[in-house]
């Protein structure tokens, strides 16, 4: 790689997607995330981001859309991250150290289009009784949760066709909230 490269991608013109879909270009082989149970690739990472891309436009998911994530520190938040982020969807990383109160109010300000969450915050979400929102499990025991992985690979390793920016926003995330409500970043 030569240094005008790097140069090159300090660009806000470069999507988050662009910028994995390049680091894949280089480095296939190195490895990119690694979790308790999992490691990827960034060719790896790169083609699961596409497909959960294309797994959320087809559950009705676009550009500008909130999904929101539970998520322990784990390979699930980047690939969901990054996914979102190639169809300009917003990912909103849940506080999950919150009330159910607040947690309740970060959900409703948030307006999210989709939850995802761990396995272990299952309880807590449905606890939420939030029916109106579609909600998926994505993982097992620190792994990606089966029938949600099996699902995702139905669908293209290619990039989603969707028209972004490196200027739409991506994330959301929240303040802890020591002098009242949590603020959304």
């Amino acid at each position: 790689m030569q240094f005008s490269e790097v140069i090159e991608l300090d660009s806000i013109e470069k999507t988050i997607g662009a910028l994995l879909s390049h680091r894949a270009s280089i480095n296939p082989n190195l490895e990119a995330l690694v979790g308790p149970k999992r490691r990827f690739t960034y060719l790896e990472f790169e083609q699961m981001a596409n497909r959960i891309g294309h797994w959320l436009l087809g559950r009705g998911v676009k550009k500008g859309d909130r999904v929101m994530v539970f998520s322990e520190t784990n390979v699930i938040f980047p690939l969901v991250y990054f996914g979102a982020a190639k169809i300009g969807a917003i990912t909103v990383a849940a506080n999950w150290r919150l009330s159910p109160e607040l947690t309740r109010w970060a959900i409703e300000y948030t307006e999210p289009s989709l939850i995802l969450y761990d396995e272990k915050f299952r309880d807590l979400i449905y606890s939420l009784k939030l029916n109106s929102i579609p909600m998926v499990q994505t993982s097992l025991q620190f792994d990606l949760e089966f029938e949600w992985e099996t699902e995702l690979y139905k669908y293209p390793a290619t990039p989603p066709e969707v028209e972004i920016s490196g200027e739409d926003p991506v994330c959301i995330t929240f303040t802890s909230g020591t002098t009242g409500r949590p603020k959304g970043v």
